[in-house]
């Protein structure tokens, strides 16, 4: 009789067990789900707004040329680039808002999708929407704060590929064509100036020099120009300071009584070598991330850079949707650590690079708009040029 009900107690224990176990699998995989999901919709809001804010420039510089047309160029700019939700389609007739008298055009653009997650909680079909404003006054300009991150490592010292001067001095007409770009796009300087402040970070194993954050961008130019290369190259202080000037930024602009509310940030981040140190790259791309996370976008450079230093400036880089990167690879572990040398903390700035971790087909797939690859002189200012038109062209008009 005991006999009889322990083996009836054991069957039960392992039908408890069976049923716990396929509740657990069943969390598991729900969560997985979501998870998938969750990133799919973020895509496709990154996409959408990636399309409306590319059809209100073209809305607001065809209003500024007085073009009879402008509304029809909107809904052109969101056929043309509704390839970017493939294979998902458009589920309503875009809204386009001119509105006149405040000289604002808004534009509203929304998909549907069938995520398998909504439909096990009984909706078929989830909106997703996207919106974008802009104002077409020719003077009007958003505020700007930038923070420039530069490597002034020794190996700055050496001719530049493709010229006469030396890599720093390349970086110091760079910044001046940037910033030409910038008055070029703005269409008044003075206005510009009261709206774009600058800050510096410059760098080599340690923080070297530093500008904070100012009006206008005279100051700026000055102290690039005396910019020294020499030492090794560690990017983390001066990633951090850049990002910590933004925080202090944002504080004295709202204590200045300014509107923050439309606030663009950015970190401009280059670099002709790489960390010496591995452990400097986990640093740097984590602040990178951080501040990502935080609504600042980063462009970064490389200077006729190894594949190393390539890496790190691809991983800071904004996506091209402006929003924080969504691989999540920091993978810095090589594969034979003895052919991946560095040249220490207190190197001479011509290190090479350790093995980079990274697949170079990958990294080339990762590639966005604000990256830059630039293997000689020209191709460096030609950066800083984009850079500069980048800002000028999509930001300082929109709201």
């Amino acid at each position: 009789m005991m006999k009889s009900v322990w083996k009836d107690y054991k069957v039960s224990q392992r039908g408890n067990f069976s049923v716990m176990a396929g509740l657990v699998i069943a969390l598991v995989m729900l969560i997985v789900a979501a998870a998938v999901e969750t990133s799919r919709m973020g895509s496709a809001k990154s996409q959408l707004q990636s399309i409306t804010d590319i059809a209100v420039l073209a809305g607001a510089i065809a209003a500024d040329a007085k073009d009879a047309n402008r509304e029809e160029i909107v809904l052109a700019a969101i056929k043309e680039n509704s390839y970017k939700i493939a294979p998902m389609e458009l589920s309503a007739e875009p809204v386009v808002d001119f509105d006149d008298n405040a000289q604002v055009l808004t534009v509203q653009i929304e998909t549907k999708m069938n995520p398998a997650l909504a439909q096990l909680l009984g909706k078929k079909e989830l909106n997703v929407a996207a919106e974008s404003s802009s104002l077409y006054a020719p003077d009007a300009v958003a505020p700007i704060s930038i923070a420039f991150a530069l490597d002034v490592s020794g190996s700055m010292g050496f001719t530049a590929s493709g010229g006469n001067s030396s890599k720093i001095e390349t970086l110091q007409d760079s910044i001046g064509v940037l910033f030409k770009a910038l008055e070029k796009g703005s269409k008044d300087k003075a206005k510009l100036a009261k709206a774009l402040r600058t800050g510096m970070s410059a760098y080599n194993t340690e923080l070297v020099n530093r500008l904070d954050m100012d009006y206008g961008w005279d100051g700026l130019e000055d102290a690039v120009d005396d910019l020294i290369a020499d030492g090794g190259t560690n990017s983390v202080p001066a990633l951090q300071n850049s990002y910590d000037q933004l925080l202090a930024d944002r504080v004295f602009r709202k204590n200045q009584g300014e509107d923050i509310s439309n606030l663009i940030e950015y970190v401009i981040f280059m670099t002709d070598g790489d960390n010496n140190m591995p452990e400097w790259d986990d640093e740097s791309a984590a602040i990178c991330e951080a501040m990502k996370n935080d609504g600042i976008e980063l462009f970064s450079v490389a200077f006729d850079a190894p594949e190393k230093g390539e890496a790190l400036l691809l991983d800071c880089a904004s996506s091209n949707a402006g929003q924080p990167n969504s691989n999540g690879d920091n993978d810095n572990d090589n594969d034979d650590e003895t052919k991946c040398m560095n040249n220490g903390s207190k190197g001479n700035g011509n290190a090479q690079g350790h093995c980079t971790g990274k697949d170079k087909k990958k990294m080339e797939e990762e590639k966005s708009q604000y990256y830059f690859d630039a293997s000689d002189s020209k191709a460096f200012t030609k950066a800083f040029d984009e850079i500069g038109e980048s800002i000028a062209q999509v930001y300082i008009r929109l709201l």
